[in-house]
């Protein structure tokens, strides 16, 4: 079975954010077994001010995801509760699919400005092959994986890219945050503290 060149470059993009997810997840562990629980204690005046940290999520996935969202999710454990952390990792799902439609927004309507030129040329301008090579897939693998999906999303709106497919196709960002939710949710129930 011959795989397309879109299916490789959609696995490869996996690959990387999946060997992220697994690098973050062994130095978590790492520090949970050998630092204890209360070893964040010092940054408690950050970490117990719920609003603090959706507004620093916020800026980051508009800014094109400065921090990768699995450090919220590892946030999101404080709470202890599997209810409650997956509220907050749809609440992330939900400020990130925003950001997202935010981006879109921006690229179409700010296609022609020379503020978008810039961004385009400094920021963007490493996506736009891929753009041209794989369509609005590329939509689907940047929710997917760390592609910096606010950035290919103000792409997809640059180049008129159908509104209603784009929404669809970024409701793979849900997955991805369902998946690695999980996957933290595992290794952090799985060692103890």
């Amino acid at each position: 079975m011959k795989i397309s060149e879109k299916g490789i470059f959609l696995l490869r993009n996996l690959g990387k954010g999946l060997g992220w997810l697994v690098l973050l997840l062994l130095v978590f562990i790492i520090l949970k077994k050998n630092l204890g629980e209360h070893s964040l204690d010092t940054l408690a005046p950050v970490l117990d001010r719920p609003a603090l940290i959706l507004l620093i999520y916020v800026v980051s996935e508009v800014a094109f995801g400065i921090i990768p969202p699995e450090i919220f999710m590892l946030w999101g454990l404080r709470t202890g509760s599997l209810p409650a952390y997956a509220g907050w990792v749809g609440v992330f799902s939900l400020i990130s699919y925003a950001a997202g439609i935010l981006g879109y927004a921006i690229g179409y309507t700010l296609q022609t400005t020379r503020f978008f030129r810039y961004v385009r040329r400094y920021r963007l301008s490493k996506y736009e092959s891929h753009l041209q090579k794989y369509g609005s897939m590329l939509v689907i693998v940047a929710s997917m994986t760390p592609l910096p999906f606010s950035a290919i999303c103000m792409l997809a709106g640059s180049a008129r890219y159908s509104f209603a497919r784009f929404l669809v196709m970024a409701l793979a960002r849900f997955v991805r945050y369902g998946l690695y939710a999980y996957l933290i949710w595992e290794a952090n129930v799985m060692v103890p503290a």
